[in-house]
C-alpha cells in the first residue's frame, strides 16, 4: 500500500522576509527532498526533521504538484510567524476548509461496523453524541506518530459520556490486534475500514481526523500531517461541546 498523505507547509518569500504564503502538497516515501547542498534525505529522516517544527520543505517548482522539495532551518523568526499564523488558524471556529471528502455543515453519511471485540458500532445509533473519528492504517507512519496525541484527547475527555473516539482502519483484524500489543491506542477501532474510508467517503489521504456533532453534522476535519493538527481538533471539540451546555 502507497502511503500518501497530506502536508501543509509556510513558504516565506526570503529567509528574512515577514511574508510567506500557506499551501498544501501531497508527499508520500517517493517525494524527492534535498538541502541546498544537494543531498538526499531519506523519507523517514525528513519527515522526522519536519515535525520537530525546526525545518521547513519548499517546492523547487510551486507550480508542479510532483515537484522536488528543499529542506531548510527556520530562523526564530520565521518560527514565531509560523506559529502566530497558526494561533490565528486555530482560534477561528470553522476549523477546516472543504475538501472532497468532507464539507462542513453537512451531514455525514451514516455507517455501520463491527469493532475488533465485536461490538456493533452505528452512527445512527450514537446520534446526539460528538463522534471523533480517524480513518488510518498501520504503515502510514504520519498516522502512528499522532496516535500518542489522539491518546492524550480521549484521556482529557475520558469523563464525559456525550463524546466517542472511533478509528477506522484499513488493516485486517489480526494485523491491528497484534500492533495493538505492542502500541496503546484508546479509540475504539473497526478495522477492514477500506468500505467506509474509500467507498462511503472516498477518502485517499491519511490519517484524516473528523468531528461530527450531535445532528451528526461534520463539523471540522484535518486531512495529513501539519503544524497544529492536534489543537484543530482539540479547538472543534470544545466549540462543539460549549455549543451542547
Amino acid at each position: 500500500m502507497k502511503t500518501i498523505f497530506l502536508i501543509s507547509f509556510f513558504f516565506f518569500s526570503t529567509p528574512n522576509s515577514e511574508a510567506q504564503t500557506h499551501r498544501n502538497f501531497k508527499l508520500n516515501a517517493s517525494t524527492v527532498v534535498k538541502d541546498s547542498t544537494g543531498k538526499i534525505y531519506f523519507y523517514s529522516d525528513w519527515l522526522a526533521l519536519i515535525r520537530s517544527k525546526n525545518y521547513n520543505l519548499k517546492p523547487v517548482n510551486p507550480a508542479d504538484e510532483n515537484s522536488e522539495f528543499i529542506i531548510y532551518k527556520l530562523t526564530d523568526q520565521q518560527k514565531h510567524f509560523r506559529d502566530s499564523l497558526m494561533a490565528s488558524r486555530i482560534s477561528n471556529t470553522k476549523i477546516s476548509e472543504d475538501t472532497k471528502f468532507f464539507e462542513t455543515g453537512k451531514a455525514i453519511k451514516p455507517f455501520e461496523a463491527k469493532d475488533i471485540d465485536g461490538n456493533t458500532v452505528s452512527l445512527e445509533q450514537l446520534k446526539g453524541k460528538i463522534i471523533i473519528l480517524n480513518f488510518w492504517f498501520i504503515a502510514c507512519k504520519p498516522c502512528r506518530e499522532e496516535i500518542p496525541d489522539l491518546n492524550k484527547l480521549v484521556d482529557k475527555y475520558k469523563d464525559n459520556p456525550e463524546i466517542v473516539f472511533i478509528a477506522i482502519a484499513l488493516d485486517d483484524k489480526s494485523s491491528i490486534k497484534e500492533f495493538l500489543q505492542t502500541n496503546s491506542f484508546k479509540y475504539r477501532v473497526i478495522a477492514d475500514g477500506n468500505a467506509i474510508a474509500k467507498d462511503t467517503y472516498g477518502i485517499d489521504l491519511y490519517p484524516t481526523n473528523i468531528v461530527v456533532d450531535g445532528s451528526s453534522v461534520v463539523r471540522s476535519y484535518t486531512t495529513g500531517i501539519g503544524f497544529g493538527q492536534i489543537h484543530h481538533l482539540n479547538k472543534s471539540i470544545e466549540v462543539v461541546l460549549k455549543e451542547k451546555h
